[in-house]
Order: C-alpha cells, then structure tokens, then sequence
C-alpha cells in the first residue's frame, strides 16, 4: 500500500506526516493488500491566516477484486 501524503498550503513537519501514515496503517492493517494506493491532502482551514484548524481529504485506489476478473 503507497501512501501519498501532500500539506497543501502550510509546512508538513515530520511527526505529522508519520502520524498520518500510522494512523492509515492501523485503519487498514486488515485490508492493506486490497489497496494500492492512499491520497491524502492536508489543508489548512484558515486558509493565509494561519491557526491550528486542518482539513484532510482521503481518496483511496483498490485492487480489483478476483470477482470483477
């Protein structure tokens, strides 16, 4: 499973990034061979102001299932 992990409009520190990945991994551990792939965007609600609000938008890619061959 690849994860993606993009901070749109504010600087990703390195505990963020791994808190999304172990937060991804911990969700999906039993289904991690049916996903290929893991979008996620970070942003920040404030938008040029700044604050601690942030918004995350997940787009997953599955693995096709042996039922759709």
């Amino acid at each position: 499973m690849n994860i993606d992990i993009q901070a749109l409009d504010f600087n990703m520190t390195d505990s963020i990034e791994r808190y999304v990945k172990d937060r991804i991994n911990y969700l999906f551990s039993s289904r991690h061979d049916q996903i290929q792939r893991i979008d996620v965007r970070l942003s920040g609600d404030n938008g040029p102001n700044g604050g601690n609000d942030k918004h995350c938008h997940c787009l997953l890619y599955t693995s096709p299932s042996p039922r759709d061959s």
